[in-house]
């Protein structure tokens, strides 16, 4: 391989080779620049990156079941009970559940849902929060009874569904979702009940 012919120049009487830029662009070896290869590799690089953040984005679009779901529209750190619980139900211990249940099965900033391990299971399509009777009513400060019963309510009224979580045969916990369609329908009657109040007043 013939290297090109260097320019030359003269300083203080030394005489150093200063290739152009001509001549360093020749001879640099080929791995150095960005070959053909790179770019396609870059390009590929970049498209599974895409690809992974609209992977993200679907998986949290299946997990967003209602615009009232807790951390679409804000992200807390722990659970409170939110302004629709109260549109729906009059009970405290039931407006606790809910807010219980909405705060677990909400969404984080990443898009992935709050309840993690044995505290999480899916089934028929939906992401359940698992927890036994005793674990709710120290989250609510209510008693198990207490919190039994409510949850028995809200199944009755539809606005919460519940199954039996079984591990090894045995019943170990309750499982436990929202039935957004249900609370929605709920809210829009009681603030719809609500404005016509105010309008006949």
């Amino acid at each position: 391989m013939s290297l090109p012919v260097p320019e030359r120049a003269v300083n203080n009487g030394h005489v150093p080779l200063v290739p152009s830029p001509k001549a360093l662009l020749t001879i640099v070896p080929a791995g150095w620049a960005r070959s053909e290869y790179s770019i396609k590799a870059v390009d590929e690089e970049e498209r599974a990156e895409a690809e992974a953040v609209q992977a993200r984005r679907d998986r949290a679009a299946e997990k967003r079941l209602s615009d009232l779901q807790s951390g679409v529209r804000e992200h807390k750190r722990c659970y409170v009970v939110p302004d629709w619980a109260g549109a729906v139900t009059a009970d405290g211990v039931e407006r606790a559940v809910l807010g219980v249940v909405d705060y677990w099965l909400g969404l984080e900033k990443k898009g992935r849902i709050r309840a993690k391990g044995d505290f999480l299971t899916r089934s028929d399509g939906f992401y359940w929060y698992v927890v036994t009777a005793a674990q709710l009513a120290r989250q609510v400060y209510w008693s198990a009874k207490q919190v039994r019963r409510a949850v028995t309510r809200l199944d009755d009224e539809g606005l919460l569904r519940k199954g039996v979580h079984t591990r090894g045969g045995r019943n170990v916990a309750l499982r436990l979702r929202l039935n957004w369609p249900v609370i929605e329908v709920a809210i829009a009657d009681a603030w719809g009940k609500a404005e016509g109040g105010d309008a006949d007043d």
